[in-house]
C-alpha cells in the first residue's frame, strides 16, 4: 500500500471514529432532552391540575356565600358544578405525581385540606 492509500485509511478510520463519537453524543444529549422535555410536561399538568383545583374550590365558595346571603338555591350551581369536578381533579393530580415521593406526600396534603373545606363548606349549606 503506498502513502496515499495508508492516509485514506487513516483519515477514513478517522472520520468513522468522529461519527461514531457524534452519533453517541447525540443519541446521549436526545435521551437527556427527552427526559427533560417528560419532566417539563409532567410538572406543567401538575401545575395545572392545581390550579384547576383552586379555581374549583373558589367557585365552591363563590357559590356557597352567595346561597347563605341570599338563600337561593340557583347560588348553589357553581358548588354543585365544583363538587363533581374536585374528585376527578383530585384523582388526575395523584397520577400525575406517583412517580415522585414528596409530591406524593403534598398532593395528599392538599386533599385532605380540601376535602375539610369541603366538608365545612356542606355544613355550613346544610345548615
Amino acid at each position: 500500500m503506498n502513502v496515499a492509500g495508508r492516509v485514506i485509511t487513516i483519515v477514513t478510520a478517522i472520520v468513522l471514529i468522529m461519527l461514531g463519537v457524534a452519533a453517541g453524543l447525540t443519541l446521549y444529549f436526545s435521551a437527556n432532552l427527552r427526559e427533560s422535555r417528560s419532566l417539563v410536561v409532567e410538572t406543567h399538568e401538575v401545575m395545572l391540575t392545581a390550579r384547576r383545583l383552586l379555581s374549583e374550590v373558589q367557585d365552591a365558595e363563590t357559590g356557597q356565600r352567595g346561597f347563605l346571603l341570599t338563600e337561593r338555591p340557583d347560588y348553589l350551581e357553581p358548588y354543585d358544578r365544583a363538587m363533581e369536578r374536585i374528585p376527578q381533579l383530585l384523582a388526575r393530580l395523584k397520577v400525575a405525581v406517583q412517580e415522585n415521593r414528596s409530591q406524593i406526600q403534598r398532593a395528599g396534603e392538599l386533599e385532605n385540606a380540601i376535602q375539610a373545606k369541603v366538608g365545612e363548606m356542606q355544613r355550613t349549606i346544610d345548615t
